[in-house]
């Protein structure tokens, strides 16, 4: 009963203050990015016959991969790095 009360008492309170916030809507700009994108993408549409897509996108996925692959390392590095026993400090 108590506990229900101090529920409602903090879900006031958090109803109070989203309410103090002022009202926003989303730019145009963000809104219509879809239609910018697309826009974009199909001005490359014609050069299917001078540009091998598939290569490319294998080239770009292998690029992508291997850079989290050394982000990962670099991050399971850093967290070994943070036990003091292996971390290699004095």
């Amino acid at each position: 009963m108590i506990t229900e009360w101090l529920i409602s008492v903090a879900t006031s309170i958090a109803g109070w203050l989203v309410g103090l916030l002022p009202t926003w809507t989303v730019p145009s700009q963000i809104t219509g990015f879809d239609d910018t994108l697309n826009e974009f993408i199909g001005g490359f549409g014609g050069l299917g016959v001078w540009v091998p897509w598939a290569l490319v996108v294998i080239c770009v996925g292998i690029s992508v991969g291997a850079w989290l692959i050394g982000v990962g390392v670099k991050a399971l590095r850093w967290v070994v790095g943070l036990i003091p026993t292996m971390g290699g400090g004095t």
